[in-house]
């Protein structure tokens, strides 16, 4: 697991970057680039190599193909996917942005979980069924919402469930109703 008191440092430096600049200042590439990034690195993701992090995931959704931004993976498998936006809207009510998330997990194979990460908010929700644009509160987990504020904190919470090492050991199972593994559970 990585060292918590380096964590810690990682993400209040990040938050001090986050704080240099208004909300407005802050687009979706930028966030990424600069904060986002560097959050998964603090927790033993490596996000240039492509065998731990694909970025741009492609996901075939109704005969198109759509892209997350993130795809952590396990042996080549996505493990979780990540949506980045920029932070400028209350992740939590933005449905189209949930529902986006939502379907990217739901068509991408393996997968359960997909967080809305802004670097201000990180929003998880566990999909177990088809999405509905009108349940935006379908799956969303609650005890793992943060606030960038919370980062430093609750570093151990995030290093318990989110490290690489904590995901490949099977953290993310525990989210899953009883008796199921990763896997679509519809």
């Amino acid at each position: 697991m990585p060292e918590i008191s380096a964590v810690k440092d990682e993400l209040a430096k990040l938050v001090k970057r986050f704080e240099s600049k208004t909300i407005g200042e802050w687009d979706e590439a930028g966030t990424r680039r600069s904060l986002i990034d560097g959050f998964w690195e603090a927790l033993g993701w490596d996000t240039a190599d492509p065998c731990q992090v694909e970025l741009e995931k492609r996901t075939k959704m109704d005969d198109r193909t759509k892209r997350a931004d993130y795809a952590f993976l396990e042996k080549g498998r996505a493990k979780f996917l990540v949506e980045a936006k920029q932070p400028s809207k209350k992740l939590t009510k933005d449905k189209d942005a949930i529902f986006q998330v939502k379907r990217y997990v739901f068509n991408t194979p393996g997968t359960n979980l997909g967080i809305l990460q802004d670097f201000e908010e990180f929003v998880p929700y566990l999909i177990v069924k088809k999405p509905d644009y009108d349940l935006p509160l379908d799956g969303l987990q609650k005890k793992l919402i943060y606030s960038y504020k919370e980062y430093a904190d609750r570093a151990t919470e995030l290093i318990e469930q989110f490290s690489r090492e904590a995901v490949l050991g099977g953290s993310l199972d525990a989210l899953l109703p009883k008796g199921k593994k990763l896997d679509r559970v519809s």
